[in-house]
C-alpha cells in the first residue's frame, strides 16, 4: 500500500485505519514542517501592514515635475533650444493601476492606488494640452564629440511597488542605481536590443540596491517579473543634450555649441501615439535661442485600450 501523506484524504476502512496508525510516527517530521510553513506564511500576511513604509500619503504624479525638463551644459556662450510638446485628439483615461492580489503592495498605498503612467497629460499656461514623459534629445550633430560623464548615479526607486520615476535618462557610462524601498521581492528585467541580457531577483529587504552601466540606446524597457504593472523606461545617450517633459510639456537644451542639429522626440507609446514632426533640423549660433514645437496625437485607426482597473 502506498504511503499516505498528510495532505491526502483518509480512507474510512479498517485496513487504512490500521496502516495510518503504523505510519503516523514516520510522518510526524513532515507534518511538523508543513505546519510550521503554514504558520510562517500566515504571520507574514498578518504583519504586512507593519512592514509597510510609514509614508502613506495620497499618490500624486511623482515624476512629472520640471526638474528634468532642462538639459545640456552650463555654457552661457552656447545656443539654447526651448520648446513644448503638445497633444491633440482623443485622450485616453488614466485609471488606477491594478495590483491584483498583492496584499503588501496594496497596503502600502492605503487604498489610494496610483494611476497608470503609460500616458500622462497636462496643460500649458494658455490651456493647451501637453504630453509628459517625452524624451527630447539631439539625435544628430555630435558625431565624434566627447563630453565628461557624470559620476553621480541616476536612481530608480522601487517605491511601494512602483518604479519612481517612470522615465529616466542618463549618459553612456554613467551609473544607474536601482533601490528597493519596500520589504517585498522584486525581479527587474531589461527588454533591450543593445544591452546584454540582464535580470535579477531581490530578497524582500528594504534598502537593497545594485548598480550597472549601459550602452547608448533609446527606450530600454524595465519590467518586474513579479509585479507585471511595474514598468519603467530608460534612455541612455552619448551626450548631455536631452530633457524629459513634465506635465506642462516644456523642455530646454542649454549650452549648445554653434552648429546644425537634429532634434528628436520619443514617447514610450510608439504603437499608439505619433509626433508630427518627430524630428526637426535646427541651426544654432552662439548665444542664439530657437523655439520648437512638437505635437503628438493618436495614430489613425488605432484603438486605445483602457489600462488599469
Amino acid at each position: 500500500m502506498p504511503r499516505r501523506m498528510w495532505w491526502m484524504p483518509k480512507l474510512n476502512n479498517p485496513v487504512s485505519r490500521a496502516y495510518n496508525r503504523l505510519t503516523m510516527k514516520q510522518n510526524l517530521p513532515i507534518q511538523f514542517a508543513a505546519a510550521l510553513l503554514v504558520l510562517v506564511i500566515a504571520s507574514s500576511c498578518t504583519t504586512a501592514k507593519a512592514r509597510t513604509p510609514a509614508s502613506k500619503a495620497e499618490y500624486k504624479d511623482h515624476d512629472q515635475s520640471n526638474d528634468r525638463s532642462v538639459g545640456g551644459v552650463n555654457d552661457k556662450t552656447g545656443g539654447v533650444i526651448r520648446g513644448v510638446v503638445l497633444y491633440t485628439g482623443f485622450k485616453p483615461k488614466r485609471r488606477p493601476i491594478n495590483m491584483g492580489a498583492k496584499a503588501l503592495c496594496n497596503a502600502a498605498w492605503n487604498g489610494k492606488v496610483p494611476l497608470y503612467e503609460g500616458w500622462v497629460f497636462g496643460k500649458t499656461k494658455d490651456e493647451k494640452d501637453t504630453l509628459a514623459n517625452v524624451l527630447v534629445y539631439i539625435s544628430k550633430g555630435f558625431e565624434g564629440r566627447k563630453f565628461p560623464v557624470p559620476k553621480d548615479s541616476v536612481i530608480m526607486d522601487t517605491e511601494r511597488c512602483i518604479y519612481n520615476p517612470h522615465v529616466v535618462a542618463l549618459r553612456t557610462g554613467q551609473p544607474f542605481q536601482w533601490i528597493n524601498r519596500i520589504d517585498h521581492t522584486h525581479s527587474p528585467n531589461f527588454l533591450s536590443k543593445k544591452q546584454p541580457p540582464f535580470g535579477i531577483a531581490h530578497l524582500p529587504r528594504a534598502g537593497k540596491s545594485w548598480k550597472r552601466k549601459f550602452k547608448a540606446e533609446i527606450g530600454v524597457r524595465m519590467r518586474c517579473s513579479v509585479h507585471p504593472w511595474m514598468v519603467a523606461y530608460i534612455h541612455i545617450l552619448d551626450h548631455p543634450f536631452f530633457a524629459i517633459t513634465g506635465k506642462n510639456g516644456s523642455f530646454e537644451l542649454r549650452g549648445l555649441p554653434p552648429g546644425e542639429y537634429e532634434v528628436t522626440v520619443y514617447h514610450e507609446q510608439t504603437r499608439i501615439f505619433e509626433a508630427k514632426p518627430a524630428k526637426i533640423q535646427v541651426k544654432i549660433e552662439a548665444e542664439q535661442t530657437k523655439q520648437l514645437t512638437f505635437t503628438y496625437s493618436p495614430k489613425k485607426k488605432k484603438k486605445i485600450e483602457p489600462q488599469g482597473k
